[in-house]
């Protein structure tokens, strides 16, 4: 898929959009307890999030292969990825798994397996699925229960604050300046209205923003 840079990092932009979008209709269906409606949704959020993170990675090194004139074909195909949920879903968490411990590693474990996108569309849809032993079992969506759902709303409220986090208070740049200057702008509202949210988060992410809240150059890598 040949797309340029422009096209990508406007896209990039969009992208994280509207994962702030979705994961706000998530907790408002949360609330009203749809939740199994607000899981599906906050998964899709964090696809968004994930899309982003590869548009923002292959617009900038997209342009130093181009500029080079190199071909990477390895590197090319990851855009191929841009509509697999299981490839954004991975790519939503890569930079947690990569700088956290072990411990932040397993809460992410589950991600990493493919059964966290089939969780995903059983929470939308009545159907039926095999299980290892051949057994046939109903997949009913009212079985996702409040705690997995706000399980899965506190992992993208994490993920959405540590991006916003990231560039006004630890001065990270994304790869893609066009996404830096957007967050530069607009994060300090975005990142007071997901607070006001008061969405749940785990303890250590709680201390991380509590901690680089009070000494902007601590990072995650410092951190976990």
């Amino acid at each position: 898929m040949q797309l340029s840079y422009k096209t990508k990092a406007e896209m990039a932009i969009l992208s994280f959009q509207n994962a702030i979008k979705l994961h706000n209709d998530s907790w408002i269906l949360y609330r009203n307890k749809s939740y199994s409606t607000a899981y599906y949704i906050s998964v899709v959020a964090l696809e968004e999030f994930g899309k982003m993170q590869l548009l923002n990675e292959h617009a900038f090194y997209g342009e130093i292969i181009n500029n080079t004139n190199t071909c990477n074909y390895e590197f090319e195909s990851k855009l191929n990825n841009i509509n697999s949920h299981i490839f954004k879903q991975q790519n939503a968490i890569d930079d947690f798994v990569y700088c956290g411990s072990k411990e932040t590693e397993l809460r992410y474990k589950h991600i990493l397996d493919k059964e966290y996108n089939t969780k995903k569309e059983d929470s939308i849809y009545v159907g039926v699925r095999k299980s290892n032993r051949g057994n046939i079992r109903i997949c009913n969506p009212l079985d996702i229960n409040r705690k997995q759902s706000l399980n899965q709303i506190s992992l993208v409220q994490e993920l959405l604050l540590d991006a916003i986090m990231n560039v006004k208070k630890v001065g990270y740049y994304y790869d893609t300046i066009e996404l830096t200057y957007y967050i530069c702008k607009h994060g300090t509202v975005l990142y007071r209205k997901l607070k006001n949210l008061k969405i749940p988060i785990s303890k250590e992410m709680k201390q991380y923003i509590k901690t680089v809240e009070k000494d902007p150059t601590m990072t995650k890598a410092d951190y976990f």
